[in-house]
């Protein structure tokens, strides 16, 4: 907080009084960091629903990944961030205007903004070149046994990229697939 307000050039009371704590502060870096990504996101006319899911989904990924290790602070601020949901509704109009109920299409958005937010958290674990966590731990129980056993799992770890763009890609059109399959009329 004192840095801050040294940068501000301002008494660190002054920051205090508008910020109460560092957890506070961090909310507010992720929140604009990533809000920044969406907020003014427009879709075109022309992009169906299917591309409308993906420029959401894009954009919150990267505003999520700039934000980087404040990600798991990001709220949405007081005040619901209002310029940054207008892309929230264009998605929800085009999913209806697809033919989805308007709970169905709320269930889609959320399985959206799940699936971009997941990805997005893996691709920060493993920024500026780390390895992923759980990668060591994978792999350290796949080394204690013979080298025939399990090897479906040996062949996810040797491929193991949850963070990568074609796995997020992946996500996505898995998703959209099962949403045109609920518009065919297919509930399963």
């Amino acid at each position: 907080m004192r840095a801050i307000a040294a940068e501000l050039g301002v008494d660190p009371s002054a920051v205090n009084y508008h910020v109460a704590d560092r957890e506070t502060l961090l909310e507010l870096v992720a929140a604009d960091v990533v809000l920044s990504q969406i907020e003014d996101t427009r879709l075109p006319d022309s992009a169906d629903w299917r591309a409308a899911i993906r420029v959401f989904a894009d954009r919150l990924r990267a505003g999520v990944i700039l934000s980087g290790s404040h990600s798991p602070y990001f709220r949405f601020p007081a005040g619901g961030a209002p310029r940054a949901l207008t892309i929230v509704d264009e998605v929800l109009e085009r999913l209806t205007g697809a033919g989805l109920c308007a709970d169905e299409a709320i269930r889609a958005l959320t399985a959206v903004n799940q699936i971009t937010f997941a990805a997005a958290r893996e691709a920060v674990l493993t920024q500026n070149g780390g390895r992923h966590p759980q990668l060591d731990e994978m792999q350290r129980a796949i080394d204690d046994l013979q080298p025939d056993e399990l090897p479906g799992a040996r062949a996810v770890i040797a491929h193991w990229a949850p963070e990568s763009d074609e796995q997020f890609a992946y996500n996505i059109d898995l998703l959209i697939a099962g949403i045109e399959s609920r518009l065919a009329g297919d509930p399963s």
